[in-house]
């Protein structure tokens, strides 16, 4: 059993690093890097002075293409995430490279708020990567957030199963659009930043955004925090 780094721990990161290799459109090799959700979010807790504790995990590699205002990944070798045996946060956050990272169902008997990110199990749908009904179960009283093509592709895949109590639906330089409680409200981005790419950009986004809800701001004021957060991450790659 893992015990907190910190009695203050505001969150439990089941989560995972990457090793990514960036080639252009040419297959030229443009850089090797550490990313991955985790390695963005633990940048963001780290800036916010945000206490949080993570599961142990084998990082993926993942060849990147970087075309121009886009991205396109693959994976070389999956990452492996492992739970403890007992997670004694109040707040859970999921956000994986693959979507065979993680056991849902070590997960299912959380009594805390989940938050969750779409992005590897949008790309496991259908495949047998994951249970159906874990995911179902976990997304249904969770904090979701995906771009407008995660959401897409898992709607379309549960229908009317796929509830969950807040959706971040993230569109690059268009915004942020939240559904909240059968009500949507849409925020459009401070400043459109053209950086050479926007690897980490929804990572940072959602931890900044769990940063501020977790200390009791509203959804809207955590948002416009989050977004703020990401137009400087951005700023920074140019």
């Amino acid at each position: 059993m893992l015990k907190p780094a910190s009695n203050n721990s505001q969150i439990f990161l089941v989560a995972s690093n990457s090793t990514d290799i960036l080639k252009n459109a040419n297959g030229e090799l443009l850089d090797k890097r550490l990313g991955g959700p985790l390695f963005f979010a633990e940048r963001v807790f780290d800036q916010c002075n945000f206490p949080y504790r993570k599961a142990l995990s084998q990082p993926a590699l993942v060849e990147i293409t970087v075309y121009e205002g886009d991205e396109v990944g693959k994976f070389v070798e999956d990452d492996k995430i492992n739970l403890p045996v007992f997670i004694e946060e109040d707040n859970l956050l999921v956000t994986a490279i693959s979507p065979r990272a993680v056991n849902l169902e070590d997960l299912l008997a959380y009594k805390g708020t989940t938050f969750l990110d779409l992005q590897s199990f949008s790309r496991g749908l259908g495949t047998g990567s994951f249970d159906d009904e874990h995911f179902i179960t976990l997304t249904s009283n969770a904090i979701v957030k995906g771009t407008v093509s995660e959401f897409s592709k898992v709607s379309t895949y549960f229908g009317e199963r796929f509830t969950p109590k807040l959706k971040l639906i993230t569109n690059g330089s268009l915004g942020v659009c939240v559904f909240n409680k059968g009500s949507h409200t849409d925020f459009p981005v401070p400043e459109v930043v053209l950086a050479k790419d926007t690897i980490g950009a929804g990572d940072t986004f959602f931890a900044a955004f769990i940063s501020r809800l977790v200390l009791d701001e509203s959804v809207e004021d955590s948002i416009i925090f989050a977004q703020e957060f990401t137009t400087n991450f951005l700023k920074r790659k140019i």
